[in-house]
C-alpha cells in the first residue's frame, strides 16, 4: 500500500486548521503570480462533485507558511497522526512530549529530504528513513505557532 500523504495548515482567514489532501496552483494565483493554495479537508466539504467544489473553493485556502504533513505510520502513543512542519521555522508542525520533556517539535525538511525531531532546545535530530523513529514514545501536544531559534 502506498504512504501517500496528509497536509496541514491554516486557513489565510482564520485561525482554523484544516486537514487533508494538497491542492496547489490549480484555481487562481496572487497578485505576484505565485499559486494559491488550498488544503481540501473532506469534512467540511459540501459538494459531492468537482465541479461543484469551485462554488466552495475559497473556504480551503491556506497560509503556506503553517503547512505540516503527515504520513499514515506517523502515529503518536495514543494514535494521533504526527504533522511535521514543512517550514524551517517549524510554525504549523506538532510540538511533541517525549520522557516529560515538552519542547520538542518536529519539521520535515524538504530540501533534504530529512525528519528533524528536536530533543532539546538547541540539539537537532536527523533521521534518513522516517522508519528509524519509534513515534510511539511521543505524544502530540499542540500545534506550534512560531518556533525561534531553528537555526
Amino acid at each position: 500500500m502506498t504512504n501517500i500523504p496528509k497536509y496541514r495548515a491554516k486557513k489565510i482567514d482564520s485561525d482554523e486548521y484544516l486537514m487533508g489532501d494538497l491542492i496547489s496552483g490549480a484555481f487562481k494565483k496572487t497578485k505576484d503570480n505565485t499559486p494559491c493554495c488550498y488544503i481540501l479537508d473532506y469534512s467540511k466539504l459540501e459538494y459531492d462533485c468537482f465541479e461543484d467544489l469551485l462554488w466552495q473553493i475559497n473556504d480551503f485556502e491556506i497560509d503556506p507558511l503553517t503547512m505540516s504533513i503527515n504520513f499514515s505510520d506517523m502515529l503518536d502513543s495514543e494514535n494521533n497522526p504526527i504533522f511535521a512542519s514543512l517550514s524551517e521555522s517549524g510554525k504549523g508542525g506538532d510540538s511533541l512530549k517525549y520522557n516529560n520533556n515538552d519542547n520538542n517539535h518536529c519539521c520535515y525538511m524538504s530540501k533534504c529530504g530529512k525528519l528533524r525531531i528536536t530533543e532539546q532546545k538547541n540539539s537537532k535530530l536527523w533521521h534518513d528513513d522516517f522508519r528509524s523513529i519509534n513515534f510511539k514514545l511521543y505524544k502530540t501536544i499542540v500545534i506550534q505557532k512560531w518556533l525561534n531559534g531553528w537555526e
